[in-house]
Parts: C-alpha cells; structure tokens; sequence
C-alpha cells in the first residue's frame, strides 16, 4: 500500500502546492483496511487545481483493491 501511496503521491506532486506523505492515517487499521494520508498546504486557488489534478491522475490510477477518497476541508485527519 505504501507504494501505491507512494506512486499517487508523484502523479499529483505539484510545485504550487505543499504536499506531505504519504504517511500512515493515525488510525492506520479500519474495519481490517490499511490507511495512507497525503495532506497539503496551499491556497485556495491551489489547491482547487491541484483536485482538478487529482481526479485527472485518479482517471490514470486505476490499481486493484485500492480506494481513494478526497477531503478538501477535513475537520480532523483520523
């Protein structure tokens, strides 16, 4: 999973936006599912790109058994 992560995470690295991770969700283990978090830091504007992005990369990711959900705002990163 880490080099799944790992291999989204270049797809989407941009230089407008900081982005951190991949790295272990704090609750790594859910429902007997394994986690992985990538946060960023950026403006609105670049961050609005960078999920533009994202779903474009996500078109080209397509791996077996692997999900990917994006917060845009999240109130917490459990």
């Amino acid at each position: 999973l880490k080099e799944k992560s790992e291999k989204l995470y270049r797809m989407i690295k941009k230089k407008t936006v900081e982005l951190y991770g991949p790295f272990k969700a704090p609750l790594y283990k859910i429902q007997n599912r394994s986690r992985y978090q990538i946060s960023t830091n950026g403006n609105r504007e670049a961050i609005l790109n960078l999920k533009k992005d994202i779903e474009k990369a996500l078109t080209e990711f397509k791996e077996k058994n692997i999900r990917v959900a994006i917060d845009v705002d999240p109130v917490n990163l459990l």
